[in-house]
Formats: C-alpha cells, sequence, structure tokens
C-alpha cells in the first residue's frame, strides 16, 4: 500500500509504522498545520492518480459544500479530490452546518462521509438524498 499525504505529523506516524510506502507531498510548510501546501504541491497531486482520498474536514454543509480556513488549504483540498478516484471526508458532527472563508468543493464530490451519530437529522438526509455513503462511528 502506498499512502500519500501533505501532513508532516502523517508522514511521521506512518514512517515510524514502517509498515507503508509513503509519499509527503513537497512545497511550502504551513508551520500551523504542520502540512505542506502551494503550487508545487498542487502540482505533485495533479500528476498522481490514487484509489482513495481521505481528508478532514474543518467545516461541511450541504448547501455550500467542503470548505476550508484559507485558500492555500483549500487549493491543495481540492487537488486530493481531483486525484482521487473515491474521496472519503471524515468528520465530528459539530462541523455540520459550518462554513470556512475558502470553498473546496461542493458536497457531491463527497462519495463515502465518515462521522459521528450526533450528525443534524437535516444534514444526513440531505447527504444521503445526493448519494453520498454515510458511515456513523
Amino acid at each position: 500500500l502506498t499512502l500519500l499525504t501533505d501532513s508532516l505529523i502523517v508522514a511521521n506516524e506512518l514512517l515510524h509504522q514502517g509498515v507503508h510506502q509513503v509519499i509527503l507531498l513537497g512545497g511550502m510548510i504551513d508551520a500551523a498545520e504542520f502540512a505542506v501546501r502551494g503550487t508545487l504541491a498542487r502540482l505533485i497531486l495533479s500528476e498522481l492518480q490514487v484509489d482513495k482520498v481521505v481528508l478532514g474536514a474543518k467545516a461541511l454543509s450541504p448547501e455550500r459544500g467542503l470548505s476550508a480556513e484559507s485558500a492555500e488549504e483549500a487549493e491543495i483540498l481540492r487537488a486530493f479530490i481531483n486525484a482521487g478516484n473515491h474521496v472519503i471526508v471524515v468528520t465530528d458532527s459539530s462541523k455540520f452546518h459550518q462554513s470556512a472563508l475558502a470553498r473546496v468543493a461542493p458536497i457531491d464530490a463527497i462519495h463515502t462521509l465518515v462521522t459521528d451519530t450526533r450528525i443534524p437529522a437535516d444534514a444526513l438526509a440531505i447527504i444521503q438524498e445526493k448519494g453520498i455513503f454515510v458511515e456513523m462511528v
């Protein structure tokens, strides 16, 4: 299994496990997020194809979609989505009906949503109507 990440923390953890091949994107380091961002990271992703993309979400709304706190974060998340065949978003229920500064993608760019059981019923209904598989844990 080859794992691709923009996160320095995730790359470090995976390297310590020593089980999988790890690709860490290059680019400018966002010190607040311990992640790489920018043109170089986006260009690398534009040349790759991955089976599954797993993203965390800071804000998710059925109406406004997935959003991020900065344009740089949104850019890299869009690049991951474009590289992936199946997009999985993992987030807790507090992130629903929220939006952040930068739009990433509409809700229907997501194939699978993993969240907790406190997801608002109205959001769950809209998400499921769009054909998104929801796994509550």
